[in-house]
């Protein structure tokens, strides 16, 4: 901001001038929030202060004002191993649009309230309704959410990059719900059989399943199931079902043997 109140200073007066004037706009103190007066200055001081902060250079004189959509609602899901924040819906045009999410340090349950504690923790840019893992940056400046204060309280609104203009601010608040389960997968197929065997893996509802058939404990990154596995010799086949980044081993593996 020093930086900033020192180019103002630098300005030549057709600059200033030019300032003061948009200052005088309704869009300019929809801005500031205000309808009373304002100057130039702080129109210059508050636009720039994004524009800067989003790696732009200095606004010597003043942009279009046209305004910024407002962020739908969001849905923020946090537990031991996720935190994640969505918005509902995806902003009309993203173009040079930031989303500024802003969130309190976890509190307890008897606090009803507590926005005005929220700090910027991230700046995504152009912005989808995608799902956003906030959870490395959050608990590097707020700390792990506990048990004892479950309740995180958030502010977060559009930007444009290069106005400077900030939309109408929301807020949500989220609380620590414990890790969803997985089921483990289901193997089935005959065994011992003669020729071939058909072999079907099932799993919960939406879950993405991997296997492997040697035995070996799959990953992520192992074969993907989508329809029934034929074997021809024998195998031991194992399974995990993967969803919303929890994995659940299928117990037992199974042993399919080829008779002679």
């Amino acid at each position: 901001m020093k930086m900033i109140t020192t180019s103002w200073k630098s300005l030549t007066n057709e600059q200033i001038l030019a300032w003061n004037k948009a200052a005088l706009s309704a869009d300019a103190k929809s801005v500031l929030g205000t309808k009373g007066k304002i100057s130039g200055l702080n129109l210059f001081l508050r636009l720039n202060f994004w524009v800067v902060k989003l790696g732009g250079n200095i606004m010597t004189l003043p942009p279009t004002l046209s305004g910024v959509e407002t962020p739908s609602e969001a849905t923020v899901v946090c537990t031991s191993s996720a935190f994640t924040f969505k918005l509902n819906q995806a902003p009309y045009d993203n173009g040079g649009l930031y989303l500024i999410i802003q969130a309190s340090e976890d509190q307890s349950n008897g606090v009803s309230r507590s926005y005005g504690k929220a700090t910027q923790i991230m700046a995504v840019e152009e912005p989808t309704d995608d799902g956003i893992n906030i959870k490395a940056d959050y608990e590097a400046q707020k700390g792990v959410v506990s048990a004892g204060a479950p309740k995180v309280f958030f502010k977060y609104f559009f930007v444009d990059s290069n106005t400077g203009e900030t939309s109408v601010p929301m807020q949500v608040m989220c609380k620590l719900a414990a890790d969803e389960t997985v089921a483990a997968p289901v193997i089935s197929g005959e065994t011992p059989f003669a020729e071939s065997t058909s072999v079907t893996i099932t799993g919960p509802d939406g879950a993405e399943i991997r296997y492997t058939t040697d035995g070996s404990t799959p990953t992520s990154e192992s074969s993907l199931y989508s329809s029934a596995i034929s074997l021809s010799a024998s195998a031991t086949v194992k399974a995990i079902a993967i969803k919303n980044g929890r994995l659940q081993l299928s117990k037992p593996a199974k042993a399919f043997t080829k008779s002679d």
